[in-house]
Formats: C-alpha cells, sequence, structure tokens
C-alpha cells in the first residue's frame, strides 16, 4: 500500500469500518509513513471531537420552510424539485472544478528550441506556400 492506496481508505480506516486484511494493510502503510500516521491522528481527532458535539434537533416545520423559500410557486412539484436538484448539482461540480483549476499544478510553457522551432518553421513555411 502507498500513500495514493491510504487516501482511498482513510475515512473507513478511522471509522472502523474496515476488513481485517485491509486494516492490517493500512497498519502496515501507517507504521512506515510518518505523513499518513500524522493524517490519521488528525482525522481521529476530528471524528472525536464531532462525536462529542451535542446532536441538535431539527425544529419543527423547518424542511417545510426552507423548501417553501427555495421553490417559488411558479416550480414547484416534481418537475420544481428535480431543477433545483440538477443546477445544485451543477453549482457544486463547477465549484469544484474551480477549485481544482486553482490548486492544480501546471507546468509553465517552455520557449520553443530545436526540433521544435524548426519543424514548426517548416509547418509554417509549407502554410504559406498553400496560402500562395
Amino acid at each position: 500500500m502507498n500513500c495514493e492506496d491510504w487516501k482511498a481508505f482513510h475515512q473507513d480506516y478511522v471509522s472502523g469500518a474496515l476488513s481485517d486484511g485491509a486494516r492490517a494493510a493500512v497498519d502496515r502503510h501507517l507504521g512506515d509513513c510518518q505523513g499518513c500516521f500524522g493524517e490519521v491522528r488528525l482525522l481521529k481527532l476530528v471524528e472525536t471531537r464531532l462525536r462529542a458535539q451535542p446532536e441538535i434537533p431539527v425544529p419543527a416545520g423547518l424542511v417545510d420552510r426552507v423548501m417553501a423559500a427555495a421553490c417559488p410557486a411558479e416550480i414547484k412539484g416534481r418537475f420544481g424539485r428535480e431543477f433545483l436538484r440538477i443546477a445544485a448539482a451543477a453549482v457544486i461540480v463547477m465549484g469544484l472544478g474551480f477549485a481544482a483549476l486553482q490548486f492544480a499544478p501546471f507546468e509553465k510553457a517552455r520557449p520553443l528550441t530545436g526540433t521544435s522551432k524548426s519543424f514548426i518553421d517548416a509547418a509554417r513555411t509549407q502554410v504559406e506556400a498553400l496560402i500562395r
């Protein structure tokens, strides 16, 4: 198991939902990798603190009030709710895409040199000859 494999299992590992074999494989990786081990400690701390928080009851009628505010009369019904779900999913996907682009490592363009430059010059010459 490597760090990328670990990321696929980390939530199930912390919550105790892994099989014995998978847990043993993760444990072996964590014994060798301080970075992932630190991540486990952090995830366990977050989970412990979240579980320690009191459960907050949902006020009566909240769902109806939210739906009434989110669904004006003209788009209520099955079509309206389906439209809102699709719109919400589209907004989430666009947001995730934007975030991925913001943090994605991009290589800077390198100036053309040597073979690449001569290839492009030759192609340009051929295109110009066709245009004339």
